[in-house]
């Protein structure tokens, strides 16, 4: 009997291990009948956009809505090769680019943001008070960071006169992005603009950096060239910019691309000895592969991540039976 009730407790043990380790449901973001589709970002409600190829003619591809798994097909600015969504708030609002302009879609009207005096726009984030921000062209067609609101679209002032683009933006109207130092592009780094006031965030070492995502507490992740040379995904807090990419080895690069309140970070990291590249949940200093919270014989095989939302759940890109699919990454399973 003694001997039952350990076997019982080990094998109890096993099975609370494995369900712990399935952790998350997926859904598939199917296409507008083309091959592919990718996920790009959701917002806290829930709402999942990003953009399908069509079928409809060769590369055509269109802006989707995907909610309470309903897949809707977004309006374009007359573009043939159809546009992208880039972001979304939990009202419902979201923005992106058709080419060659910046667009917000919101209570079903789609609006040309135009651009800084040039041909072209993109819009890259928006917050809950509908607080825009992307790049722009201006007149000496430069493509320069931007943020819009109430109407106006006004270059954030990042220095020198070189290209720049922002690319989130938190409740708070705070802004992370990109500026160029020459005019090569080889040195390139992530600022934080906060309400007039651009900060260059510097690097680890190397020559450049990337601001990609923010939360509402202000931690920024990207990626940033290490001494070594090696790119690596990054968090920077109270001005401090951490290695977090050190943390999935010695042999990997990375890019960190979206961080919730909770500070759970997602993005994707590649192995420099067999080349794949696999999406990562990074959170209290550990890191996990996205696939192993898969379950199991799913037919996935996730390769990137996009975004998490304060719920915990993922979007980004993965092959779902060999075709090229977004995915939605759901917690099935939290704990107490």
């Amino acid at each position: 009997m003694f001997k039952f009730c350990i076997l019982l407790i080990l094998f109890l043990i096993a099975q609370s291990k494995a369900i712990s380790a399935q952790q998350y449901s997926i859904t598939e973001i199917p296409t507008f009948g083309g091959e592919w589709s990718s996920a790009i970002a959701l917002s806290d409600a829930g709402h999942v956009v990003g953009t399908s190829e069509t079928g409809v003619s060769y590369h055509s591809i269109s802006a989707f809505l995907f909610y309470h798994d309903e897949m809707q097909e977004l309006p374009n600015l007359g573009n043939p090769r159809g546009n992208q969504a880039n972001d979304v708030n939990s009202r419902g609002q979201i923005v992106g680019s058709s080419n060659p302009h910046a667009f917000l879609y919101s209570k079903g009207v789609l609006t040309d943001l135009g651009t800084l005096g040039g041909s072209s726009s993109s819009a890259n984030g928006i917050n809950a008070s509908s607080t825009i921000v992307g790049q722009a062209a201006n007149a000496n067609g430069i493509t320069r960071a931007f943020i819009y609101k109430q109407g106006n679209m006004v270059d954030l002032g990042t220095p020198g006169s070189l290209p720049s683009s922002a690319h989130d933006i938190n409740s708070a109207g705070v802004v992370v992005g990109i500026f160029y130092l020459d005019a090569t592009g080889n040195f390139v780094h992530a600022f934080r603009y906060d309400h007039g006031t651009v900060q260059d965030l510097g690097t680890l070492g190397g020559r450049t950096s990337w601001g990609l995502g923010i939360n509402n507490r202000g931690d920024i992740v990207g990626a940033s060239e290490a001494t070594s040379g090696a790119w690596h995904a990054i968090l920077i807090r109270d001005g401090e910019m951490i290695d977090v990419g050190s943390y999935m080895g010695a042999n990997t690069v990375s890019t960190a691309r979206a961080i919730n309140d909770a500070a759970q970070i997602v993005g994707e990291y590649t192995s420099q000895i067999n080349a794949a590249t696999r999406p990562f949940l990074l959170q209290d200093e550990e890191w996990i592969d996205l696939n192993e919270l898969l379950p199991a014989n799913s037919g996935w095989i996730l390769k990137g991540a996009n975004d998490i939302n304060n719920a915990g759940e993922i979007v980004g890109t993965g092959s779902l039976n060999g075709m090229d699919r977004g995915f939605i990454l759901r917690p099935a399973y939290n704990g107490d």
